[in-house]
């Protein structure tokens, strides 16, 4: 019995630091990067637009336009492109079908934009944030390169994983099971808190308010008050979001207005070992259906 105990235990132990490690991989910082810019087995992709990019960048990075990682579908903005689309973007970038990518920007929502498509396409497990992003890299002086340079197609394949994002009537049944006191998962509204509480509607936005049984965590929250967009510590972050009512263990829904800020609660609620999707249609999509209940003042 005592063997088996001891087994059991230590195959819990192996598990948790295989989690641990995949969660921490997930986050990376100005100094590691440093020390792997010439690793042929990491690929760096900075999302912005071509004037930044043009004007400097940290070496070697591909260039991804914001732009390409967004269409406009039945009307609703910020929406992912289809995949083979996608697949195109990335491998006409550079990118191959191996190795670890670390992507940053200028802000943090592009980049998580990037990370929670690329997790989409089939890369999960491989890509990392760069903490404090560009910002950092500059501010402790690492080296950067400007201009634009021709780039060589890649291997890069899409391996679409659908159980990603989560589409309306998906979100209905959540939404209806809120109402009903049996949450199949916590829903976390992105948005600023005047958004949320509805004493505004935001742009394009039919009826103001939020999802039933969605909690309010903006996605400025994750970041620390310091100019460069520095991700909290691990335990702030849990505070944040326990005090927002989400559980440890729960699996989470984000959303926002179009899925862009729903981006950055993402990959926080990942790096933190949530099982987490992405409402892509986001508020714009549901407060313009027309069976979709809204909670507000």
């Amino acid at each position: 019995m005592r063997r088996h105990f001891a087994f059991f235990f230590a195959v819990l132990l192996i598990a948790a630091s295989s989690f641990a490690a995949e969660r921490r991989d997930l986050l990376v910082s100005t100094l590691w990067l440093a020390k792997h810019l010439n690793d042929p087995a990491v690929t760096i992709i900075d999302v912005t637009d071509s004037d930044n990019f043009g004007e400097g960048h940290i070496p070697g990075a591909k260039f991804i336009a914001l732009r390409d990682l967004v269409t406009t579908r039945d009307g609703i903005p910020n929406e992912l492109p289809d995949a083979a689309k996608l697949q195109e973007v990335f491998a006409d970038a550079g990118l191959s079908d191996r190795g670890r990518i670390v992507i940053y920007g200028r802000e943090i929502v592009p980049a998580a934009r990037a990370f929670m498509t690329l997790e989409y396409l089939g890369r999960r497990g491989d890509c990392a944030l760069l903490d404090g992003g560009y910002a950092k890299w500059v501010e402790e002086k690492h080296p950067v390169e400007a201009g634009m340079k021709l780039t060589t197609l890649g291997s890069f394949r899409a391996h679409p994983d659908p159980a990603v994002l989560v589409k309306l009537d998906a979100m209905k049944g959540l939404a209806q099971a809120a109402q009903a006191g049996a949450p199949k998962a916590a829903i976390v509204d992105a948005r600023p808190v005047e958004f949320f509480t509805a004493a505004e509607a935001g742009e394009d936005i039919t009826r103001a308010g939020h999802i039933p049984g969605a909690v309010n965590v903006p996605s400025s929250k994750n970041l620390t008050a310091d100019t460069v967009p520095l991700l909290r510590p691990e335990d702030e972050l849990r505070a944040v979001y326990r005090d927002a009512g989400v559980k440890d263990d729960a699996p989470v829904v984000t959303y926002c207005r179009t899925g862009m800020e729903a981006s950055v609660d993402y990959f926080t609620l990942r790096y933190l070992g949530h099982d987490v999707q992405l409402y892509d249609g986001s508020y714009f999509e549901w407060s313009k259906a027309p069976d979709t209940p809204t909670v507000g003042k």
